[in-house]
């Protein structure tokens, strides 16, 4: 046995060894400089035999336990089992559990030292020259990585949310960019409204401060109709009730359409408004659905109360659409879906389902209260009955007041 120097010199490791193993020994050495303290090896006794390439560099398998190398990994992991970290020949990385220390475990001196470390375990690493053996606990009960605290992840998340409604409130404040705004609007902009606006733009606080300014803006403008809640009946967009999850359903169909769109968006707004009044606590979403059997293209010719009320859902309303179902969607009707969807955001368009009639009732059955399922079923039948007139038509309109009442549709 021949002693090795306190610091030896490593040799230069063969190429084609570095290119075959510098995959997996890229991960085997960073998980060791993750650990939190110096990894020492035991006391330098023998050498490795001689590598079966002759490219291959010959290391030695043992470094001094009590002088550090130059550039040594860091950290002390459980010495259970004996790890071999390669930089150049992969093949020789390998594991050893702790019997070979209960085998030579009489043994004393620098001679048993040697005897319990395996021969065949050669350890490099590029550039910087260490040879480290490092005696850890077993690769199925710990870690190289710094251990994650139980929550952590979660922690951070909440308070980035929290931080970015510090900054949508503070725009609120005096010398805020919404300090001109009345009471009116600005009491709208709770936190609820910010965590909902944060979650629709996947934390972006840029684009949600954007978005929390256009809707209080908007509620400034309408302050009118969202106080007063009057509309001219334009069609018979109403609620018929809720969903398995208590979430409102609204129903409306363009054979029933009065006057244009641009008269009936008041009254979607203010349907809009009643639904989400009566959701129950922890319900913040709606489902819509649209009927466009009879689509008339002389009162929907003009696509920009759809944009407005687009508007509306992606800022006003936003993260209050669960799903929208559109029911037979006619080829007149194509042109409007064609200007107006290049604006849907794509997550509002994974809400839009587009459905046949007989399609909408079985999702119905499945989705809604049987209730509200038979309504949506009693509401698409009549609309297909040529037999029928806007009169008779007109009878079946019944929908939820503020009440909860089944009531007929009234202004």
């Amino acid at each position: 046995l021949k002693l090795l120097p306190a610091r030896p010199v490593v040799p230069v490791i063969g190429t084609r060894s570095v290119v075959r193993g510098r995959a997996a020994m890229t991960r085997l050495f960073f998980g060791a400089c993750s650990c939190p303290s110096r990894i020492r090896a035991a006391s330098p006794v023998e050498r490795v035999p001689p590598a079966e390439n002759e490219e291959e560099a010959q290391l030695p398998s043992e470094v001094s336990r009590d002088t550090p190398m130059d550039g040594e990994a860091i950290g002390t992991p459980p010495a259970s089992s004996t790890v071999a970290c390669v930089a150049g020949d992969l093949s020789a990385c390998s594991t050893r559990s702790s019997t070979d220390d209960s085998e030579s475990e009489g043994t004393a001196g620098p001679a048993g030292r040697a005897a319990r470390l395996p021969r065949d375990i050669k350890l490099r690493r590029p550039a910087l020259g260490i040879v480290a053996a490092v005696r850890m606990g077993g690769l199925g009960g710990h870690s190289w990585h710094r251990p994650t605290v139980p929550g952590t992840a979660a922690q951070s998340a909440e308070g980035a949310d929290l931080s970015g409604i510090r900054e949508l409130l503070a725009m609120r404040e005096p010398g805020g960019s919404l300090w001109d705004l009345g009471d009116f609007a600005k009491e709208y902009g709770d936190e609820a409204f910010c965590r909902r606006l944060l979650r629709k733009y996947d934390g972006d606080v840029r684009r949600a401060a954007d978005g929390y300014a256009k809707a209080l803006r908007w509620r400034a403008r309408n302050e009118s109709l969202l106080t007063n809640r009057q509309f001219v009946l334009a069609s018979d967009f109403r609620r018929l009730g809720a969903d398995v999850d208590q979430r409102p359903v609204l129903y409306m169909c363009t054979k029933n359409q009065l006057l244009s769109s641009a008269q009936g968006l008041d009254q979607i707004l203010v349907c809009m408004l009643e639904a989400v009044d009566s959701m129950p606590p922890g319900v913040e979403q709606m489902t819509q659905i649209w009927d466009l059997e009879g689509f008339s293209l002389r009162l929907n010719y003009n696509p920009s109360p759809v944009v407005h009320l687009l508007e509306a859902l992606e800022g006003y309303f936003a993260e209050r659409l669960h799903e929208l179902i559109i029911i037979d969607m006619p080829r007149a009707a194509t042109f409007a879906k064609d200007a107006i969807w290049p604006l849907v955001p794509s997550k509002t368009r994974q809400k839009v389902k587009f459905m046949t009639a007989q399609q909408a009732k079985v999702h119905a059955q499945g989705a809604f209260l049987p209730e509200t399922a038979a309504r949506v079923c009693d509401s698409i039948d009549p609309n297909r009955d040529r037999g029928l007139t806007l009169e008779q038509r007109r009878a079946t309109w019944l929908h939820v007041d503020r009440a909860g009442h089944w009531v007929p549709l009234a202004v």
